[in-house]
């Protein structure tokens, strides 16, 4: 497992200009693997998993998996009956913790090959819901899918707070920094999202959600998701600063706005 970033800061900073001379992404397509809504052949689920196909800056071929989704059947049954081969799979990104984005790691590092797995440190952790009556429910990564068992897997694991390129043009946006007044997620009254951090349960702010981001030649900024915990509006205006961009063109993914 390899570890970056600065495990002190609530977020990483680039110094001016590291990324402003950005390589652009020559060519783009995105495919829906796992969601609730299928057109027929396909198995809908509770949770998100998205292919991108590209052409990298140095102008390879490349394909990207972010999250896995819930049902791993599900998710594998909907790859082959699109005629998707992952087989060639460059790297796996994980968006956040939560189970219906992560309960498929290990079947799709198996099917790859053995791959990178992208993560912020934090999606590793234990991580619940606690009713205002005191009842808890783990909603975190499944037992089963965590480094060790990516590593068993084949993977090398990669976790980072600070945006990591992942292919040439194609990068994290590492943790984000949250300047509105969005929350992580809706909450039933007195309920509360916690972490375990030491053997401690303390607040979740969901600090481990990132998202994906690049400047596509002719197009523009485009920005892919899982469910933008982060904050729609903090996660754009991050990637704007990050890339330098006026505007972003293209957003993919969940937004939990309330």
């Amino acid at each position: 497992m390899i570890g970056t970033g600065l495990a002190t800061q609530p977020y990483y900073i680039f110094k001016k200009n590291t990324i402003n001379e950005m390589d652009k992404i020559n060519s783009l397509k995105l495919t829906t693997l796992a969601e609730n809504l299928v057109i027929a052949g396909g198995l809908g689920q509770w949770g998100f998993s998205l292919l991108l196909e590209l052409e990298d800056a140095r102008g390879r071929d490349r394909k990207v998996m972010l999250d896995t989704a819930t049902i791993p059947q599900a998710l594998l049954y909907n790859i082959e009956q699109m005629e998707l081969d992952i087989g060639d799979l460059d790297c796996l990104v994980l968006s956040h913790s939560h189970y219906d984005h992560t309960s498929a790691n290990t079947q799709v590092v198996e099917s790859a090959g053995g791959v990178k797995v992208y993560a912020h440190p934090g999606v590793f952790e234990r991580h619940i819901i606690k009713s205002a009556r005191g009842r808890t429910r783990e909603i975190g990564v499944p037992e089963g899918q965590g480094v060790a068992e990516l590593e068993a897997a084949g993977a090398e694991v990669v976790l980072s707070r600070a945006p990591v390129e992942v292919v040439p043009g194609l990068w994290t946006t590492g943790e984000v920094p949250r300047k509105t007044m969005e929350t992580p997620m809706e909450l039933r009254e007195g309920a509360q999202i916690l972490t375990e951090i030491e053997g401690e349960l303390r607040p979740d702010n969901l600090t481990d959600d990132q998202s994906l981001w690049m400047d596509l030649a002719g197009f523009g900024a485009v920005v892919a998701s899982g469910c933008a915990h982060a904050g729609i509006v903090n996660i754009l205006n991050h990637v704007k600063g990050l890339g330098s961009f006026e505007d972003v063109r293209c957003y993919v993914g969940g937004t939990h706005l309330s």
